[in-house]
């Protein structure tokens, strides 16, 4: 169960590695707090940290065409279809898509789509990110984790009522796609 936000803060600004059901777990406390009851786990801090983890991320279109190639079909229609018909058709003709159609789209084209709508369509990607679909968890993890630790280091030093006020070093390397987000747990170590 998550802590304090200095509980937050203390873990996201370590060097990890990051336990899978912490990141769930404090994921969801700023994802659940669209109405912003608790004061400390800032929504819309959380969001633009999704969006900057979103564009800071090198291997995206990789991981997404691993992710995408993945998916059973409904699942791909799911998210290609959470971009809008109007959109991807939009985006076919800039990129040069084989086909408009995501049940139809090599997963190297859905990749490509994808990528694109990180730069073009920021929002809508993110919110697809932030939903956390299972089907996606080999992108969004990464995303996710990036996206906390982002979250923590602008909290750490954010006014009072918006986080801590503890000083914590301004550099946190947003974690490559091929690193584990697992933690081995103490019960392992014994």
């Amino acid at each position: 169960m998550p802590g304090t936000i200095d509980d937050f803060i203390d873990y996201f600004t370590g060097d990890g590695p990051f336990d899978d059901d912490e990141v769930e777990q404090y994921s969801e406390c700023f994802v659940s707090n669209k109405d912003k009851k608790d004061p400390d786990f800032n929504y819309d801090t959380y969001h633009q940290s999704v969006k900057e983890s979103l564009r800071k991320l090198p291997e995206f279109q990789q991981a997404a065409s691993y992710a995408v190639s993945l998916l059973a079909p409904a699942d791909r229609q799911k998210v290609l279809g959470a971009l809008g018909d109007a959109k991807v058709a939009n985006a076919a003709k800039k990129i040069g898509l084989g086909s408009t159609d995501p049940s139809q789209m090599s997963a190297y084209d859905a990749a490509r789509l994808m990528n694109y709508a990180r730069t073009e369509w920021p929002n809508v990607l993110t919110n697809i990110i932030e939903e956390k679909p299972p089907f996606l968890k080999v992108l969004v993890g990464p995303v996710v984790v990036g996206a906390l630790r982002i979250t923590a280091k602008r909290l750490s030093t954010a006014p009072q009522g918006l986080g801590s006020t503890r000083l914590i070093p301004q550099s946190l390397p947003i974690p490559k796609i091929a690193k584990t987000v697992r933690r081995h747990s103490k019960s392992s170590e014994t």
